[in-house]
């Protein structure tokens, strides 16, 4: 495994796709929500609880430069190391921006 892996979490809906890079799953997923809730969200009027709702669909896999990463008959040339958003780790990034705190 490289020491410069980085790690990419990817979103796509009916009308976009949204990907976010970090040094980790985490700040991979950090970055995918930051871009969702503060940028898209706001500009376009989506709902920033989107990724919330369908977190299992947010794929996160790790990235090593220099390799490349082919999808097709065979997932053998695909990401070795794939998480979706509905991993525990990933539930602070991910919570609902609307929810009310639970008492």
């Amino acid at each position: 495994m490289s020491e410069d892996r980085m790690w990419i979490a990817e979103f796509e809906s009916t009308n976009t796709r949204a990907r976010g890079f970090g040094h980790s799953p985490e700040e991979a997923v950090s970055s995918l929500a930051t871009i969702w809730r503060d940028r898209w969200a706001a500009m376009s009027g989506a709902d920033p609880d989107y990724l919330f709702e369908y977190r299992d669909d947010i794929v996160v896999s790790a990235l090593e430069p220099g390799k490349a990463y082919l999808i097709g008959v065979s997932d053998a040339l695909w990401h070795e190391e794939v998480l979706t958003g509905s991993d525990s780790r990933f539930d602070s990034a991910l919570a609902s921006p609307t929810a009310s705190p639970s008492r």
